[in-house]
């Protein structure tokens, strides 16, 4: 058994913050101290996998251990999210698809510079202060790019220029932050405050370094000051690659921060060590391709392609150890290098030890996923095989085997980056239709049969059940216009003899881009005066004018065409195509080639990027057998997804160039149609997958068949200004915060055959954001906008003097830092028995004070109309000695309120008082009074309780804690004392003194209250003989031993009787003896092979 016994007073404090009408009433609150009898360590429930079903994703978690702090939890985990592997995917040090939950971390998105550079918009505030008051507050109205520089009074110009060259950056970076057990983005605003997003209570500082400082709303603090830095650099194979552009990073720049240390409300230390590691890798960046378009200017401009390939040299961190007093999780790794990441090593140990003793240990089993092509790292992918337990059997993970896949450099992906098979791409450029001909390019298409390559399919448990999954592709419904071409050809020859060939066309509204060539050999003699050889395109109808193109013949060639191919443009109306000869020996051939491009209006289901869980099975080591099976249709149409996506995928853009000519007064302009390897659409993420599914059908069932039923319906709000079809493409508001609300949830069950409605939820939300009014002042609302700007073409000179400024395209975007919160839920159950009969509850929350956004009213109303109501009072909601309904604080009392504040240490989310009410009137009061115990350790002083309208009096009176929080003495109700002695570092009880006060206790054992404080598992006989002291005839002591991080290992009763646990070599427990060493009871552990 590997549980660690943490014993602590659970008072109704600590109940309070999670309270639920529905559930619980607010009665006399216990205090429980004492460890319970430990019993055989329960195994844990494997299986029922949870399966995020907005998103299709089944989270799969494996747990090593839980640092248990007096309010935190500290979870150690492996997890793998089932979206589908990439094919330029890396391993983890965990292995392919896993990650390694452990503490937490700061990852940064840099949107044009690095906020932090030289150039970027934290270092420089007053720029972006500048660039907010001259663009946004101002909406643009005082720029103009007219009279030159010079007359630009506001200098929104050179703002404007410096953000194109990247000499200033317009952009606030997102940052996501990772705690043990939240997470959530943060940004900066131009004033240099950090705001959550979406909104939270929690208090974010920028410490020194560039390093971050997070507060929650407990008052707990996490540092964030371990950097994991890269460089990029170019890589063989590219091609016209401009790494310093203005928005690539400036040399080193920080992409990681890890979690070093959390420092607790009660004073507790937990420390994360790193160790460096050194290791690079090389990846395809992007590629771009253009072809000229039209050229109105007398010189052609040319236009390179371009090729990205860069390799990121990273100056890492890895987590070597946790450290909480005496307690350390550490984590070895293979003395080996990684074969898929050089300089890297695999994680493959995990111990869990106390004061340097190895007490559990787990270790990592690994091999590698092989590819059949490519060469180098770049051909394997790191795979975790097996977990083990110390003295338990595997667990054993299983992958698709059947579509492997390729080399991590490889070409063949779809447009979200997964495996499509197309193994022959040999670019990530798509092919494309440009005017009346395909460009070749990549297949970027996604294709079922190859997209769960690798993907993890089965987990086989310790007990020798298991869960195994199927997947299918995402899908999402799209309704919209699809463009698509059709091809036609007309042929015409001649063969040596005398012709007059001519075919009607006709050219359909819109018009057509063509191209015709006239391959020919003249007469072996040449062609003499008069005689005649035509070769054209003319427009016969309508007739107002008439347009012929045609194809010269000219001495010593073989061809011609008009001017050169794809430069035809025919607009609608009749053509002839004719070929006309009036001399023998003539040969030749007419092609003229024409596509019509039609748009129509579809509605249809198209595939989404990555997989969804289709069914999971979970099957027992006794054989029982339970599945799920999941449907992302709409409940009215099966045939119709419920998905939606964010983009719609575009890799082409047409946009202009301007150069100088000759001199610099004036431009070569040129157009050219640009092809783009990356998604000009910034494909975004949905809650973690690709589609986000608005209704998603569960069907629950066991070998007998399906059971039930439930349906589930979800937001889906989109991002604002996203565009994808016209360059330039500035990015769009970002919503996804407000996507995946579970709105509604209808469960059925299975009356042979027929389902009907057993209960279903709906649930109402406050959304505290208005999407189109940027200068929104809502409650708990912040909008950061951000600036792009792209000079469209550059500055004109006249004699070395600027006489018109660049002409820049300027657009923003905004990071919103919203708040939203469920206001209300309906709940029905239906009953069939004796007639037809539904009972609704409502339950209605209410948050009124937004700046601590803590619930403070809850109300449920019954089918009845009886009504029941909570209300919550915080720190924040205290601004006299007395606001709270009762009797008023003392000044002192106030006075410590005062300091829990969020403007002072943060401790936001403690209730001072919760009162109930029923049908409206107050029945009863809870009202926490707390104190400063020193160094800002603010723990319970007292627990006051009122019925009624009667006055509140004291429940319960904690009159002493140590420097960790430990509560030492507390008076209860009945007025009786209880002391209590702490050892082990301070953490756990070691005796529990009823009736004697901590200074009875202290004289008895015949020393001081200091002494007694630094009592430690040394002392215990001490302790023990308070049984039989004279002065101590009254009292009641319980003593306690433990195996630290196992479990308690003897109790002693104030009578002497002592129970003995006894725990075998894997710490599990084995034998329960009495003081006579007579066994009580036996533990034998079997696993299934």
């Amino acid at each position: 058994m590997k549980s660690k016994y943490s014993f602590f007073a659970a008072i109704l404090f600590f109940l309070i913050a999670t309270f639920q009408l529905s559930s619980q009433q607010i009665s006399n609150p216990s205090l429980e101290i004492t460890p319970s009898t430990p019993e055989a360590a329960a195994f844990q429930k494997y299986g029922n996998i949870p399966i995020g079903e907005f998103s299709g994703t089944a989270s799969i978690n494996i747990p090593i251990y839980e640092l248990k702090l007096k309010e935190m939890v500290v979870p150690v985990s492996l997890s793998y999210i089932t979206r589908g592997i990439k094919v330029d995917e890396i391993s983890s040090t965990v292995g392919l698809g896993w990650v390694l939950n452990a503490g937490g971390n700061i990852t940064r998105n840099i949107r044009g510079k690095d906020d932090f550079g030289s150039y970027g918009y934290v270092t420089n505030l007053g720029n972006s202060t500048a660039i907010y008051n001259r663009y946004i507050a101002r909406s643009f109205q005082e720029y103009t790019n007219e009279g030159g520089a010079s007359s630009d009074a506001h200098g929104d110009h050179d703002y404007g220029f410096e953000l194109a060259e990247g000499t200033m950056d317009g952009e606030p970076d997102l940052f996501s932050y990772s705690l043990p057990n939240s997470s959530g983005n943060f940004t900066y605003n131009h004033l240099g405050q950090i705001k959550p997003i979406p909104f939270r209570s929690i208090k974010i500082s920028e410490l020194t370094g560039n390093d971050f400082m997070i507060t929650d709303e407990k008052g707990n603090k996490f540092y964030f000051e371990t950097n994991e830095t890269s460089f990029l650099e170019l890589g063989s194979g590219s091609v016209n690659c401009n790494i310093t552009s203005p928005f690539t990073p400036e040399g080193n720049y920080t992409s990681l921060l890890y979690l070093s240390r959390i420092e607790t409300v009660n004073g507790e230390l937990v420390q994360f060590n790193y160790e460096n590691v050194n290791y690079d890798y090389t990846y395809f960046s992007s590629e771009i391709k253009s072809i000229a378009d039209k050229i109105t200017s007398p010189n052609s401009i040319s236009k390179a392609n371009s090729k990205c390939i860069l390799k990121n040299n990273v100056a890492g961190k890895r987590l070597t150890s946790i450290v909480h007093e005496k307690t350390s999780i550490e984590f070895e790794y293979s003395v080996n290098n990684r074969q898929d990441l050089n300089g890297s090593n695999a994680l493959h140990k995990i111990s869990l030890k106390y004061n340097n003793q190895v007490i559990n240990d787990w270790t990592l089993n690994h091999s590698y996923f092989t590819s059949t092509s490519g060469t180098g790292d770049a051909k394997y992918r790191l795979k975790l095989d097996s977990i083990t337990e110390n003295g338990k059997p595997p667990h054993v993970f299983d992958y698709e085997s059947n579509t492997i896949l390729p080399y991590r450099d490889s070409f063949a992906r779809d447009h979200w980056g997964y495996y499509n098979g197309e193994n022959n791409n040999t670019t990530l450029v798509p092919e494309a239709r440009y005017r009346n001909r395909t460009v070749s390019g990549a297949d970027r298409s996604p294709n079922p049969s190859y997209v769960t390559a690798n993907i993890l399919k089965k987990v086989t448990y310790p007990l020798g059940g298991h869960t195994e999954f199927t997947y299918e592709p995402n899908e999402y419904f799209y309704s919209g216009p699809e463009v698509s071409y059709v091809d036609h050809n007309v042929s015409l020859s001649v063969n040596g003899q005398v012709t007059n060939q001519s075919q009607i066309i006709t050219i359909p509204q819109g018009g057509s881009f063509a191209d015709v060539i006239f391959n020919y050999t003249p007469p072996p003699g040449g062609l003499t005066p008069g005689d005649i050889i035509l070769a054209s395109v003319t427009l016969v109808s309508p007739g107002n004018f008439q347009q012929t193109y045609e194809l010269p013949v000219n001495s010593g060639s073989s061809s011609a065409d008009y001017p050169n191919p794809n430069e035809m443009f025919l607009a609608a109306g009749d053509y002839e195509i004719k070929l006309l000869t009036t001399t023998t020996g003539f040969v030749g051939s007419l092609n003229f080639h024409w596509t019509v491009e039609s748009t129509s209006q579809i509605s249809s289901n198209k595939i989404g990027g990555g997989v969804r869980v289709k069914k999971l099975v979970d099957k027992s080591e006794l054989g029982e057998l339970n599945f799920r099976e999941y449907k992302y249709h709409l409940p009215t149409n099966t045939a119709t997804s419920s998905g939606f996506v964010n983009f719609q995928v575009n890799y082409f853009s047409t946009h202009q160039e301007f150069r100088y000519g000759s001199t610099q007064n004036s431009l070569l302009v040129s157009e050219y149609f640009t092809r783009k390897s990356n998604n000009t659409s910034l494909v975004g993420l949905v809650q973690g997958n690709y589609v986000g599914y608005e209704y998603v059908q569960t069907h629950f069932g066991d070998l007998n068949g399906i059971l039930g039923k439930r349906v589930n319906t979800y937001s889906s709000d989109l991002d604002l200004g996203r565009n994808t079809t016209t360059w330039p493409f500035f990015p769009p508001t970002i919503y996804d915060w407000l996507r995946g609300r579970l709105l509604k949830t209808e469960n059925y069950e299975n009356d042979g055959g027929v389902f009907r409605t057993a209960s279903e939820e709906e649930y109402f939300y406050e959304v505290l954001h208005d999407k189109f009014d940027k200068n929104s002042s809502l409650s708990n609302e912040n909008i950061i906008p951000a600036v792009q700007s792209i000079i469209y073409a550059p500055a004109l000179y006249f004699n070395g003097i600027e006489s018109q400024p660049e002409t820049l395209w300027m657009g923003t975007y905004h990071n919103v830092s919203g708040w939203f919160y469920l206001k209300q839920s309906k709940k029905k159950m239906f009953f069939y028995e004796n007639g037809n009969k539904t009972l609704e509850t409502i339950e209605n929350f209410y948050y009124d004070n937004p700046g601590h956004a803590q619930l403070t009213r809850n109300t449920l109303t019954d089918s009845s109309g009886k009504s029941q109501e909570n209300v919550f009072y915080y720190p924040d909601d205290i601004s006299s000695a007395s606001t709270l309904p009762g009797s008023a604080l003392s000044s002192q009392e106030y006075a410590v309120v005062q300091q829990m504040k969020k403007s002072d240490q943060h401790l936001i989310a403690y209730p001072i008082q919760i009162e109930k009410k029923v049908d409206g009137t107050a029945i009863q009061k809870i009202r926490t009074i707390y104190s400063d115990w020193g160094n800002y350790l603010f723990k319970q002083n007292r627990i006051l309780m009122g019925k009624e309208s009667n006055a509140l009096y004291s429940s319960y009176v904690f009159n002493k804690y140590d420097d960790k929080g430990n509560l030492l003495e507390f008076q209860q109700e009945d007025g009786m004392k209880v002391t209590l002695i702490w050892g082990y570092d301070k953490q756990y009880v070691i005796a529990k003194i009823e009736n004697a006060d901590f200074s009875e206790v202290a004289s008895a054992l015949g020393i001081t209250e200091v002494v007694l404080r630094a009592y430690n598992e040394n002392n215990l006989s001490q302790l023990d003989g308070l049984r039989n002291h004279q002065n101590m005839s009254n009292a009641l002591v319980t003593t306690y031993t433990y195996d630290p991080l196992v479990g308690v290992t003897s109790i002693v009763n104030p009578r002497g009787y002592k129970t003995t646990y006894e725990y075998d070599s894997n710490n599990r427990l084995e034998f329960v003896k009495d003081s006579n060493g007579n066994l009580i009871s036996e533990n034998k552990y079997n696993y299934k092979n």
